[in-house]
């Protein structure tokens, strides 16, 4: 698996039996609230230590997965 970032998206090659659907998209549970899927958008934060990153992740024909952020916050900025 390969990745390159372009301008705020990182692209990731996928594996050649990669599913979003499979992996993802149907198991989501009625009341998940970790994530939300619009339009085939994924919407969810990553956190990597005292920082939060709300990214919308799409894949492109099961080939290709697009990770964009979309706004970065370090936790003290989310009690400001």
């Amino acid at each position: 698996m390969t990745w390159y970032e372009v301008n705020d998206v990182i692209v990731i090659t996928l594996p050649e039996d990669f599913d979003i659907v499979a992996n993802l998209l149907s198991n989501k549970e009625k009341n998940e609230c970790m994530y939300v899927i619009e339009n085939d958008v994924i919407t969810k934060v990553i956190v990597i230590g005292e920082i939060r990153s709300l990214v919308q992740i799409n894949v492109m024909n099961n080939k290709q997965m697009n990770v964009q952020k979309v706004e970065t916050r370090r936790d003290c900025e989310l009690y400001l």
